[in-house]
Parts: C-alpha cells; sequence; structure tokens
C-alpha cells in the first residue's frame, strides 16, 4: 500500500519518517522509531525540532489511521468480490473509485505532514535530507540493476 504514494519532494524520508510516526510505535515494523531518530540525528535535529515533529505526527495519528483503514477495507472489498456475479463490473468500478479517493485523500493528507515538517527544518537540514534521498535512491538502482543481472544469468540470457 505504501507504494501508492508519490515521492515528490526533498523531504521524501521525512514523509515515510511521519507517515510512521503518525502510526506510533509498533505499528507494522518495530524499527521504524529508531530510523526516523537516526534521521533526525543525521541532520543534527535540534531538541525544539524534534517535540514540533513529534507534535506534528501525534497531531496527524488519528487521521493517517483512518486513511490506512479506508484503503484496506476497501481492497479487502475488492479482493472479496466474486467474478460471477453480475453487477461484478459495476463494483468493481464502484470500488475502484473509492480506493482512488481514499488513496487521494492518504496522499493529500501525507503532503500536508511533509509540508508541516518540512516548515521545521532549516534549509541545510533539508538539503541534506534530499542529497540522502537521492544517495538511497542510486544505491536502490544498483540493486535492482544487480538483481536484473542475476535474474538473466539464472535464465541463461
Amino acid at each position: 500500500m505504501k507504494k501508492l504514494f508519490l515521492a515528490l519532494t526533498t523531504t521524501a524520508l521525512l514523509a515515510g519518517a511521519g507517515v510512521s510516526l503518525a502510526h506510533g510505535p509498533g505499528h507494522g515494523h518495530g524499527h521504524r522509531g529508531a530510523h526516523i531518530s537516526r534521521m533526525l540525528d543525521s541532520i543534527n535535529a535540534t531538541d525544539a525540532q524534534r517535540e514540533q515533529i513529534r507534535t506534528i505526527m501525534q497531531n496527524h495519528k488519528a487521521q493517517a489511521k483512518a486513511d490506512w483503514k479506508s484503503i484496506a477495507a476497501t481492497r479487502r472489498a475488492l479482493r472479496e468480490l466474486d467474478p460471477a456475479a453480475s453487477n461484478y463490473d459495476s463494483e468493481v468500478a464502484r470500488l475502484a473509485d473509492e480506493l482512488a479517493q481514499a488513496t487521494r485523500q492518504a496522499t493529500i493528507d501525507k503532503a500536508n505532514i511533509r509540508a508541516q515538517v518540512a516548515a521545521v527544518l532549516t534549509a541545510e537540514q533539508r538539503a541534506t535530507l534530499a542529497q540522502k534521498r537521492a544517495e538511497r535512491e542510486q544505491r536502490r538502482q544498483e540493486r535492482r540493476e544487480r538483481r536484473k543481472e542475476r535474474r538473466a544469468e539464472r535464465n541463461g540470457g
């Protein structure tokens, strides 16, 4: 589900951290809190900035949870549809519209969190995050290429 969101700004790392913080500890992966803390350490965030970011996340926690529940419920409904039903096509279209709207709202909510968090940071901190994001993306791309090469070797090509 997380892949539904687009990372469009230089604070994409914080956006991911923001949604993770909004969900709170124990949601999904237990290491997210430590990841956020390391990210804030890497940009030398002040205690005041950490507290402001924590407050932003807490203020959006309920909405983030509602967004995810809406998306999950709509996906579940899509999976449970009977393809042999006479109204299958119309139900798929209706649920696809619901999923699009829920995803749109979650994306808007996440962008609002991202903007609020970015406003807490200095220009230098935002630049550092942008650089780290670019480096992470480069490493991801290199891993994809290596996997692609290994698959090609296994498949005889």
